[in-house]
């Protein structure tokens, strides 16, 4: 029996890492243990969840089928845009969150002339385009946050919260940055919604009940105002995908999720999130 060729003989642990986290709750959002598993199921997966965290699981499974050389079949079927009845243009965005994470390994996906298959192929390798190396001080000054209609006091909040955030990046303190940038992200998010409930309602993103009605804005999750604002155009698609990182790392406020992965946070992921939600507090202010 012959042994199956890599898909991506090159992918290094990183690369899996990335492309795990990317799946999980990248550009198509935030996906339950049962998801993954069924998404994996479909291209070939056989394991399950087993105690691992999501993103960790993803990168196992990426892993497991890159070896096997199915890795190809993962990746166009995460493109196909069937898989987003509510969002037409979801998967472009998947695609090119997946795309800047394939391109230094010299393949890329592109769509077919239907708009409805993904082909995987070779590309010349190449690096993303460079972003500065550490936040710049024009990047740590404070948003114009007083472009957010909201309360005086929710502003003032916002301001005092994004001046503690440098303080901790000049400590430095990598992993409070970071969580500190997701929940300011998460609260400008909601205040840009709360400013135009109507708007935010019709969004076909926006949240239901089991009823179908609108779920109250105060019950959004950080995954339903990241979606939202995007589709509405408030923030761009790229600086969407960045913000479900910021919101992965967020969560490592609890210390039992980043003891469960393998990546977690150092000085280089702080200085690439802060650049990553400084750009998007500039779409939103």
């Amino acid at each position: 029996m012959t042994t199956p060729s890599p898909t991506i003989p090159s992918l290094i642990a990183q690369g899996s890492q990335a492309l795990g986290t990317e799946i999980a709750e990248g550009a198509g959002g935030y996906r339950k243990g049962w998801e993954l598993e069924a998404l994996f199921n479909t291209v070939g997966g056989s394991s399950s969840l087993a105690g691992r965290s999501r993103a960790t699981y993803a990168a196992d499974e990426v892993d497991a089928l890159n070896q096997a050389g199915q890795l190809d079949r993962l990746l166009t079927r995460l493109c196909d845009p069937r898989l987003y009845p509510t969002s037409p243009d979801q998967h472009e965005r998947v695609r090119e969150a997946l795309n800047a994470i394939l391109r230094p390994y010299g393949h890329e996906l592109t769509m077919d002339a239907t708009g409805l298959n993904a082909t995987f192929g070779t590309v010349t390798p190449a690096l993303p385009a460079a972003s500065p190396a550490k936040p710049t001080a024009a990047t740590l000054a404070r948003p114009d946050f007083s472009k957010l209609v909201g309360p005086p006091t929710l502003i003032q909040l916002l301001e005092e919260r994004w001046d503690e955030a440098v303080r901790l990046y000049n400590l430095p303190s990598p992993r409070f940055t970071i969580i500190a940038l997701g929940a300011l992200l998460e609260g400008a998010l909601l205040a840009k919604a709360e400013s135009n409930p109507p708007v935010a309602f019709q969004a076909k993103k926006a949240p239901k009940n089991k009823a179908g009605s609108n779920l109250p804005l105060g019950e959004w999750s950080f995954n339903d105002l990241i979606e939202v604002a995007a589709e509405l155009g408030w923030i761009h698609p790229t600086r969407a995908a960045f913000s479900h990182v910021a919101r992965h790392y967020r969560n490592y406020v609890h210390p039992n999720l980043e003891h469960k992965e393998v990546q977690g946070v150092d000085q280089a992921a702080c200085d690439i999130t802060w650049i990553a939600v400084k750009s998007a507090f500039d779409d939103l202010t």
